[in-house]
């Protein structure tokens, strides 16, 4: 009778009892060792291909920065590449707090994950929306949604991998390049 019980307990329950057991939760190293960063650190969510590319970006022009990702490979890929990286959600408020994302210049959110984005851009736009905030969105439709939540700039990847391909192809044809960015820009106007 308890095991069957328990059972109908764990097939309702099943949904909180497995973000409880699969959430993470804020590293300790991490918030012991961030505050002499605190207001002065960009921070990024996400280490994917776009976190990893703002963050050489970022380091090349010596801007101080701090990256969250909740992948452990992607936190140890960060670390090779001597990066700021740790074992963090964006979309954790208790995260958020124990980093003084109120204090920092920008937030940049980097992850391909639209709810956690939209967690994350709903609570830092509610909490301290004097820091802008960048989202990388996978379309159009994402990128309203994210814009309406407060964030500063929406750049839904489709749109600009499809714009550098038709930069390079125009700089190919010889197309004058003050031309190109004016084109390319009127085209991101229009999403």
């Amino acid at each position: 009778i308890v095991a069957m019980m328990l059972g109908a307990l764990l097939i309702r329950f099943n949904g909180p009892i497995a973000d409880w057991l699969t959430r993470t939760p804020v590293p300790t190293d991490a918030t012991q060792k961030l505050p002499e960063l605190a207001g002065q650190a960009v921070i990024i969510g996400g280490y994917g291909r776009m976190g990893r590319t703002i963050a050489v970006l970022l380091q090349a022009c010596d801007v101080p920065f701090v990256v969250f990702d909740i992948d452990p490979q992607r936190v140890a890929l960060g670390r090779a590449d001597r990066h700021p990286v740790w074992l963090g959600d964006i979309a954790n408020p208790a995260l958020l707090s124990s980093i003084q994302v109120r204090k920092s210049p920008l937030v940049v959110i980097a992850i391909d994950n639209e709810d956690r984005a939209l967690a994350a851009m709903t609570h830092i736009s509610r909490t301290c929306p004097q820091v802008p905030v960048i989202v990388r969105t996978r379309d159009l439709e994402a990128s309203e949604r994210l814009l309406a939540a407060g964030a500063a700039h929406a750049h839904p990847e489709t749109i600009e991998s499809s714009l550098g391909l038709g930069a390079a192809a125009l700089h190919m044809l010889n197309v004058a390049s003050d031309e190109i960015e004016a084109k390319i820009q009127a085209v991101r106007d229009l999403g």
